[in-house]
């Protein structure tokens, strides 16, 4: 299969340069001849992920002629019914190209569309040139699913359903944005296999699939008809009425321009929606950060940068007006907390839904609101945790989690399996360590025993002695107060700060006088000209050690790249805040929590602080494992739980990582 695939791709290729040369060539000009200001449009239109890139037209014509030469061959009988579904097209050559191999092609169609979303086209140096990027998969937010997750899925969202009283012959299964089919055809699989159903009727009563991508819709109505000799009329009108190309995300409601493509809640999927919903949902949803990088306009792709910033304005403008999400549009949107949302409006009440998607969904204080609404007002009943290493898709690297819940019902006990441990924990734990926030970290059965033990101690935001703030100086609206005149007031960055200390590697300094001017009197009563405690404010999150507090000097200012702590109480106040911040113990629990390379005021506001009164200072030294040895103790923390916090970032390399 592979040689012809290559084939295919080559001829894919030519295609495209035919295309290009038919917009964009002077007559009898050749590629290396093009015009830079010509080649800097190519490339603009090559970057669309609309129909006007012409990379996509000739991609498409490919595969419908594809699909003609099969439909020819296998089904010529349903020619004309198969034409209302499918656009039949000719190349020449293609047909002699693909004889002897032609019951390939439902196969050979899906990796030629999952190939070409996971390639950019350019034209330069003289030539065509296809190049590996995640350009149109992140656009789109499409990931492809390996069989072994796409199986356990679905057979668990299918024997959930059938747990909770759903009757075989009588279950609604969705693919909630489905690509080209990973989990319509794993569903395939398991109603034939395990449950016995005919292929017929899984195709014209049991299953539905949705998707934005009209070439992956096809794709996927290809490997239909691929199971049929002879094509029944309920399995085609099925094809249109079951499987649809739409915009699940935005329903014609009114707010966004009306598109053929939104989903009409009132017409589409006309059966199951009239009947609740769906039994049963599973999804790999698309991931997309609303947001856009003004860096694009910046290189040169000015055509391209803008239709996608209007594409992201307006969208973003629905969601959060339109009145249709309320639990999803917390911060920076992202289509797959979106499609969380819509998947659970498609389905009944107890029917039974089964996702993967980001492990920030139980993390980020973005998800907070959908968390807790899964959390409180659904049955969350299980989450597999994958690490970024896992490398569960082609082409991205992530982080991500498998869970399963039921719309509607009470959440109690939560199984949790990381690697090969298992356990339970129970809803009421959750909430008695993050009450606001509902956060359910990647940790295992012994993580969460020492988060429940240290969580017993009151929070950083309740000591009402200290003041955590971000740096004063705004290194963005007061650049012009920065200097490089030595004024006796030194600037830190958060690239100054060390585990030694501040190394004054930038030679910055503020105009006092000025800035000073512009400060708030709290400001200046509390913060000014004190010794503080400082971190960096950008932290990666694959350091190790990841929170690093030292002390500034008197006539330093901060920075809005670096954190400060200060007590309006004592200075001991903060050298033993510096020996608790700076213990593995702490940096443990930041980290577990955190899932962005910020250090954040709230999150260190949430952080556990024993009685600093209990703290006797000259039981610290130089020494880091015994000044940790100390804080275990403090903490109440036994030998095992002291092991395993020193171990921790072994043991993830270990454990999560092979």
């Amino acid at each position: 299969m592979k040689d012809l695939l290559d084939i295919l791709i080559a001829m894919e290729e030519r295609l495209i340069l035919i295309k290009i040369e038919e917009n964009f060539f002077s007559k009898g000009e050749q590629i290396h001849q093009v015009s830079t200001e010509n080649m800097s449009l190519i490339n603009d239109n090559l970057l669309f992920t609309n129909s006007t890139n012409l990379a996509f037209k000739a991609h498409n014509e490919f595969i419908d002629a594809l699909i003609s030469i099969y439909i020819k061959k296998n089904h010529h009988n349903k020619w004309f019914q198969l034409k209302l579904i499918f656009n039949f097209f000719e190349i020449d050559g293609l047909e002699k190209c693909v004889k002897g191999r032609i019951e390939l092609l439902p196969k050979i169609v899906e990796l030629l569309h999952i190939t070409f979303l996971n390639s950019i086209f350019l034209v330069e140096k003289g030539s065509l040139s296809r190049k590996i990027s995640k350009h149109h998969l992140r656009e789109i937010g499409a990931v492809y699913t390996l069989k072994d997750i796409t199986h356990e899925i679905v057979d668990n969202c299918i024997s959930n359903s059938i747990k909770q009283g759903s009757k075989v012959n009588e279950l609604k299964c969705l693919d909630f944005a489905s690509g080209t089919g990973r989990f319509y055809f794993e569903a395939v699989e398991i109603l034939i296999n395990k449950y016995k159903l005919n292929i017929y009727e899984i195709i014209t009563r049991h299953l539905y699939a949705i998707d934005v991508d009209q070439t992956a819709l096809t794709s996927l109505r290809f490997n239909v008809i691929s199971y049929f000799h002879d094509i029944p009329l309920g399995v085609i009108n099925s094809l249109s009425t079951n499987i649809i190309h739409r915009n699940a995300l935005v329903p014609n409601i009114g707010l966004l321009h009306e598109d053929s493509i939104n989903i009409n809640l009132s017409i589409d999927f006309k059966e199951p929606l009239l009947n609740g919903g769906f039994d049963t949902v599973f999804s790999n949803p698309p991931y997309f950060l609303l947001k856009v990088n003004k860096k694009q306009g910046i290189k040169g792709l000015g055509g391209y940068y803008e239709e996608l910033s209007n594409k992201v304005k307006k969208e973003v403008h629905f969601f959060r007006n339109s009145g249709f999400y309320n639990h999803s549009i917390e911060g920076m949107l992202n289509y797959y907390q979106l499609s969380i949302e819509m998947i659970i409006k498609l389905t009944k009440k107890n029917g039974q839904i089964g996702v993967i998607c980001p492990s920030s969904i139980f993390a980020d204080k973005t998800s907070t609101k959908l968390r807790k609404h899964l959390l409180t007002d659904h049955k969350l009943q299980f989450i597999r945790y994958y690490p970024e290493s896992a490398n569960l898709f082609d082409n991205v690297s992530q982080s991500t989690v498998i869970f399963y819940f039921q719309k509607s019902g009470k959440t109690s006990d939560i199984e949790i399996n990381i690697a090969d441990e298992i356990f339970q924990i129970n809803i009421e734990t959750i909430s008695s360590i993050f009450l606001k926030s509902m956060e359910i970290p990647l940790i295992d059965k012994m993580g969460w025993s020492i988060l429940s033990k240290i969580s017993n101690y009151r929070k950083l935001k309740d000591m009402s002695f200290i003041r955590n703030r971000r740096g004063e100086l705004d290194l963005t609206n007061y650049k012009d107060q920065i200097t490089d005149k030595n004024t006796g007031w030194r600037l830190v960055r958060g690239n100054m700060i060390s585990e030694e200390g501040i190394i004054n590697k930038n030679n910055e300094y503020v105009d006092i006088d000025n800035f000073i001017n512009k400060k708030s009197d709290s400001f200046k009563n509390n913060d000014f000209n004190k010794i503080r405690l400082v971190c960096q404010q950008i932290s990666n999150i694959d350091l190790k050690k990841r929170m690093k507090f030292t002390f500034c000097k008197e006539t330093d200012i901060i920075g809005n790249s670096c954190n400060y702590i200060i007590s309006t109480r004592k200075s001991d106040d903060l050298h033993k805040l510096k020996y608790i911040f700076n213990s593995s113990l702490l940096n443990w629990r930041f980290k577990i929590t955190s899932s962005n390379n910020h250090i954040n005021n709230y999150e260190l506001d949430e952080l556990p602080i024993i009685d600093l009164d209990n703290i006797k200072i000259d039981g610290f030294s130089s020494n880091i494992e015994e000044n940790d040895e100390i804080i275990f103790n403090l903490y109440g923390l036994t030998k095992d739980e002291s092991v395993y916090i020193k171990q921790y970032g072994i043991k993830r390399e270990n454990i999560y990582y092979e």
